[in-house]
């Protein structure tokens, strides 16, 4: 009886939104979606251009822009774990192992860096256009002019990591851009002078 009440329910319902759909004054010139893409993970804002954008866990991102315009990427990734605009034009986009720069003015990716190993953060520099990228065992830059990886490295035994330490997170200090904080998994904190290299 329970059964027959609900399919009896559900064709009502089903019978009442087909009416409603199909009355003259519904008719569409042309169809249109909206809303932030399935799964998101992570969002970037670029505070000139009023450009937002969401990344989610299957490797999308959707750009939107003041004027209602949207943008789609698919970087054929897995997970988009960071998103930051480095400039008006540029946005980085972070998955599990690469690192993709990506051109809003022409619409496509401009570099892509695979470092085939775990990414677990990465942080954007402004002072200078690079761009901090760390692993479980050492940090790197990027050049976000060239777009080249930069022979500025961090390695394990320039902080002194044993075998057992990883790496988890990277800050920067406000108000001192030169220095670099590096967090461990363990929960220690190396405050790293980029400077001085130490």
């Amino acid at each position: 009886f329970l059964v027959v009440g609900m399919q009896a329910l559900q064709a009502r319902i089903v019978s009442q939104s087909t009416q409603k759909i199909l009355l003259p004054e519904t008719d569409l010139a042309k169809s249109l979606y909206y809303g932030v893409p399935f799964n998101p993970s992570c969002l970037a804002l670029e505070p000139c251009t009023n450009l937002v954008a969401i990344g989610n866990n299957f490797g999308g991102i959707k750009i939107y822009s003041p004027q209602g315009t949207e943008f789609n990427l698919n970087l054929h990734t897995n997970l988009i774990s960071r998103l930051f605009f480095l400039d008006k034009n540029t946005l980085c986009a972070v998955s599990n192992s690469s690192v993709f720069f990506w051109s809003i003015e022409v619409k496509k990716i401009t570099f892509v860096q695979d470092f085939k190993q775990r990414l677990q953060d990465a942080l954007p520099f402004f002072e200078y256009p690079f761009v901090w990228v760390a692993t479980q065992k050492f940090v790197r830059v990027i050049k976000c002019k060239n777009c080249l990886p930069s022979s500025y490295k961090i390695e394990n035994k320039d902080i002194e990591l044993t075998n057992s330490e990883t790496i988890s997170c990277l800050g920067l200090k406000p108000k001192d851009q030169s220095l670099l904080y590096i967090g461990l998994e363990d929960q220690h904190i190396i405050e790293w002078n980029i400077k001085e290299r130490k």
